[in-house]
């Protein structure tokens, strides 16, 4: 009697729905699905779900920019994984700096400074001496003493040597410095007041009473004034360059 009531019980009882493999709580789970190659490389048209098939799965590698993720780049790609024109524009923005070139200078041209230095400092106090002479000879009453004359013409061409030596010496080594820049300015406004300077001298020379004749008379005392004047000028130029120089260092 029970049999036949358990027996009908079951035969009445709905039957139980039937689970998929690959479902899970009730929802459908699709799984991918690959396509099998045979040994020849070549996919063949049926495919199975995974785990099924005994061939193995033909698996496209994913790119190396997706695998990993790239730091400091808000596009997700380094420099490694853009094309090389690309890393070649990215490296070119890189800033560079250029070193400038170096100026080498040979031994005479140190040489030539110091000849031209110690021309500077000497012929300061020649400077000096000569002006004090000039205003003696200018001041003193006709006829001027031998003595006077004679150390007025030594001072003179003193003067007018250490003249042309520095000129040459500083002539030739602003030339061979012209490609250095450091100091160039102070070096060029030093060369071009000493030629002004030399142009200077040369015309207080030109324009010295000629002898003792000339002492005394109507045209002595214009032609001694205009010779001091140009003197005084010339001497005060190359006294400015020279100390300019001194304190001018760069």
């Amino acid at each position: 009697m029970v049999v036949a009531i358990v027996a009908v019980i079951l035969a009445l009882a709905p039957a139980p729905h039937s689970r998929d493999a690959d479902s899970t709580y009730g929802h459908h789970l699709s799984l991918p699905k690959v396509v099998k190659a045979d040994s020849s490389g070549v996919p063949t048209p049926d495919a199975d779900r995974v785990g099924i098939s005994n061939a193995d799965p033909v698996v496209s590698p994913l790119p190396s920019s997706a695998a990993r993720p790239s730091a400091g780049f808000t596009t997700g790609l380094s420099i490694t994984d853009a094309p090389v024109g690309a890393a070649n524009l990215l490296a070119d923005t890189t800033p560079r700096h250029v070193r400038p070139k170096a100026v080498e200078y040979s031994d005479f041209y140190y040489t030539r400074l110091k000849i031209h230095q110690i021309g500077s400092y000497a012929i300061l106090p020649l400077f000096l001496a000569e002006a004090l002479i000039g205003q003696k000879l200018i001041s003193t009453a006709p006829p001027p003493s031998d003595g006077l004359k004679t150390a007025h013409g030594v001072m003179a061409g003193a003067i007018g040597v250490i003249f042309v030596v520095n000129t040459i010496t500083g002539g030739w080594n602003w030339w061979d410095s012209r490609n250095s820049p450091e100091g160039k300015t102070r070096r060029t406004v030093h060369s071009i007041l000493m030629l002004v300077a030399d142009a200077g001298f040369l015309a207080t020379a030109m324009s010295a009473p000629e002898g003792d004749h000339q002492h005394g008379l109507t045209g002595y005392g214009s032609s001694a004034q205009t010779h001091r004047a140009l003197a005084y000028g010339s001497i005060t130029l190359a006294t400015a360059s020279t100390v300019m120089m001194w304190l001018w260092k760069k």
